[in-house]
């Protein structure tokens, strides 16, 4: 008997879940109300597993989950002579997204960008409790967490190339953008904002550069959950979503 392997990708939000098959039409949208992780449960049930899908058909199951805001922290960490290993920049990072308001930040997961020497790195760490959770109720759907990525690090990743060494990346979101900004090919600094009923991605871009202190004339790249109206103009280029499994999907 030939098996295949059944995917699913989710996307949560600061007020929705989103489910989706990679690269189609979203399942299911749904608000969470502030408990994403039963919400998870509820509508991966729907979508098959429970009990009967445990073991070998959990297996075949698998989950790739995007954190977006509030689920994750950020912050650009600057170079520091004398970080060698993985473990110091660790440390380092907890230090700085401390200084950055983060409470308890040796409860985090870090994603640490991997830099060249001399140059500061983007970090985003998201609740390694809350990933658990996530993973167990995900299981207990009859589904495998696969992954779970924060949105801003992937975006990231995936777009530098097309940012190159100076610009800035825009990461839409619903509800949110944020904005990386790129100089002398290392990210120097990000900023967040949370969007208003209605407001158009200019506003929020022009809102982002007075808060932010970054012109943002030219070089922008948005990419993330990119609405359908948005598209590339003479302003800002459009880089698409932050893992290839969102291509197509629309937001």
């Amino acid at each position: 008997m030939q098996l295949f392997c059944e995917e699913r990708v989710a996307l949560i939000g600061s007020e929705h879940i989103t489910l989706a098959r990679p690269r189609t039409m979203p399942i299911a949208a749904i608000e969470h109300g502030g408990e994403p992780v039963a919400a998870l449960a509820g509508l991966l049930a729907q979508a098959g597993g429970g009990a009967k899908g445990r073991g070998v058909l959990s297996s075949l199951r698998r989950l790739h989950v995007l954190l977006g805001h509030p689920w994750l922290d950020a912050a650009i960490l600057p170079w520091q002579d004398g970080l060698v290993a993985g473990a110091a920049w660790q440390a380092y990072a907890r230090v700085v997204l401390a200084e950055h308001g983060v409470k308890a930040p040796e409860g985090l997961n870090l994603c640490i960008e991997a830099a060249g020497y001399g140059r500061s790195r983007l970090c985003v760490g998201v609740r390694a409790e809350w990933v658990g959770a996530l993973a167990a109720a995900s299981e207990g759907a009859g589904w495998r967490m696969a992954s779970c990525r924060d949105i801003v690090s992937a975006s990231a990743a995936r777009h530098v190339g097309r940012v190159g060494s100076n610009g800035t990346l825009a990461l839409l979101e619903p509800g949110t953008l944020t904005c990386l900004f790129r100089a002398n090919a290392q990210w120097q600094d990000l900023a967040t904002l949370r969007l208003d009923a209605g407001q158009s991605l200019p506003e929020a871009l022009d809102t982002l550069a007075v808060l932010s202190g970054h012109a943002m004339d030219d070089g922008i790249h948005v990419a993330g959950c990119v609405p359908s109206g948005v598209a590339s103009n003479n302003r800002w280029t459009c880089v698409g979503s932050p893992d290839r499994r969102w291509d197509g999907v629309p937001a």
